[in-house]
């Protein structure tokens, strides 16, 4: 079974909004999107917006979605669905992350990032 994990890339001009996993998950320390599963009945654009809002406190409007990535981990596979966004309100704030940073498109490389996120992350400096 595959699991939907919806992405919020959340632009402003050439930065992006990158949030840092919590000691203790799934991959921590790492630099991710801020995002989560979509539940039943939730397109992934709502599945963004909805994850900004509880995990930075960013009020966002859905504006496309990038190219989806499927990667397997050892645990189960999940379909990354990335979603840019925008903010329409809001501060970001590490509400169910450890921290958030404000990152320049061309910075992005020095952050280390799952390797499920290599794709996203070229699309984003290829946009």
């Amino acid at each position: 079974m595959v699991l939907d994990v919806a992405l919020a890339v959340i632009c402003d001009g050439d930065r992006v909004l990158i949030s840092r996993r919590k000691p203790g998950t799934h991959l921590e320390g790492f630099w991710e999107f801020p995002g989560g599963k979509v539940e039943p009945g939730e397109t992934p654009e709502e599945a963004a917006v909805r994850e900004a809002a509880e995990e930075v406190g960013l009020e966002c409007q859905a504006q496309c979605r990038l190219g989806e990535v499927v990667h397997p981990y050892p645990e189960r596979t999940v379909r990354l669905i990335p979603v840019r966004c925008v903010r329409v309100g809001g501060e970001a704030r590490a509400l169910s992350v450890s921290e958030v940073r404000w990152v320049a498109l061309d910075r992005l490389s020095e952050y280390r990032f799952p390797e499920a996120n290599s794709e996203i992350l070229r699309e984003l400096l290829e946009t």
